[in-house]
């Protein structure tokens, strides 16, 4: 690696016990024989402390826990050498359950909302936060936002790094992702459905994704990271327009990919590599992950390994 780094703060808001299943096929209003259970701690912060963990950085996982499986998520985060500051929380932690059937390869997640979160223990979580990102950190916040806390939540957070010189990486959607925009982030990383929710119309051709991803990055947006899932990725900026093309893998589940691929961006960038090595060891990522079974995270040896499979075309910038 190259050069050491400040400290990689992810935020998780909604945790959750990741439960995946496999079976052969699922059939509607029968009963089903499974396959395989496997349990790994979740959510999409903590899923870029996963990758984050095989780096030579410092980082921290913020967020809530709370109840019997939210210690048995920290449980599995110790054992995995995850480094967590969790803020306690009455409510118990959520169980997202993933069902993947072997014969097409589907996946459908049956996700819990997660249980009310009272303004005592947002508030003592943001004071914790404030205590800890400084000048020259990087904040993740990724994901959904439990029931009690506010639709501007992201914002707020965005603000509070901005003011000590921290810079912001978001990966959400709906109104957390719209109401957190109008403050200023350094990468989003959407998907092409998660870029439409929030222009709020769909998009018939390649050029009009662009065409948007520019218009947010005239605003106050640095970068995007558009995940196209088979298709490979777009990495978008002023003077910065990247598409990476990927082989096809035996897809075992695709949760965390996505993560997976923010979480080796940021290891990289923050070890001194360029956008676009650090793009090509994301998307490297990515694609490992979804050849793991659970959700489990990608090693930096792996994806270094495989980054040479990943195909990076330098596009025209379109102005």
């Amino acid at each position: 690696m190259k050069g050491a780094t400040l400290l990689i703060i992810t935020v998780t808001l909604n945790p959750a016990i990741d439960k995946t299943i496999y079976l052969k096929n699922y059939h509607h209003g029968q009963v089903n024989i499974i396959d395989k259970t496997i349990l790994d701690p979740g959510g999409k912060g903590i899923n870029v402390s996963k990758v984050l963990n095989s780096f030579s950085c410092s980082y921290i996982s913020l967020g809530f826990t709370g109840g019997m499986d939210g210690k048995i998520l920290e449980q599995h985060l110790s054992d995995a050498g995850i480094q967590y500051k969790f803020t306690p929380v009455k409510a118990n932690t959520r169980t997202n359950t993933k069902m993947i059937e072997s014969s097409t390869g589907k996946t459908t997640d049956l996700n819990e909302q997660g249980d009310e979160i009272s303004l005592e223990e947002l508030n003592r979580f943001i004071d914790g936060y404030r205590e800890i990102v400084k000048d020259g950190d990087t904040v993740v916040l990724s994901g959904s936002a439990p029931k009690g806390i506010p639709q501007n939540i992201y914002y707020q957070l965005c603000e509070i790094a901005l003011q000590v010189g921290a810079k912001v990486i978001l990966d959400s959607k709906g109104p957390l992702l719209k109401e957190a925009l109008k403050s200023s982030v350094f990468l989003i990383k959407p998907n092409v459905e998660e870029l439409e929710s929030l222009s709020e119309k769909p998009f018939d051709h390649f050029d009009e994704i662009v065409d948007y991803c520019n218009e947010l990055i005239s605003n106050n947006v640095e970068y995007i990271c558009l995940s196209m899932g088979s298709e490979g990725a777009l990495l978008i900026g002023k003077d910065l327009f990247l598409q990476a093309k990927v082989p096809t893998v035996e897809a075992k589940s695709t949760v965390g990919a996505g993560d997976s691929l923010l979480g080796a961006m940021i290891g990289y960038l923050s070890s001194g590599y360029s956008m676009k090595e650090s793009f090509a060891y994301g998307v490297s990522a990515s694609v490992l992950a979804v050849s793991k079974e659970g959700t489990k995270a990608p090693t930096m040896d792996e994806i270094e390994e495989f980054v040479h499979k990943i195909k990076i075309i330098d596009m025209k910038v379109k102005k």
